[in-house]
């Protein structure tokens, strides 16, 4: 069933996501906290500031 996940795209703002992003091909951390902000520039995850 993860198969599904592999081409997903998962938004999140909180390190409490981290293993669903892991899941997903298009992880994308938003608004991040310092912790999943640090994981997503280690793992090259796109990142976006929203005002």
């Amino acid at each position: 069933e993860l198969a599904r996940f592999r081409q997903s795209w998962f938004y999140s703002d909180s390190r409490n996501d981290i293993p669903l992003l892991s899941l997903v091909t298009h992880p994308v951390a938003v608004n991040a906290d310092p912790t999943l902000a640090a994981l997503a520039s280690e793992r090259g995850w796109p990142t976006l500031r929203i005002r």
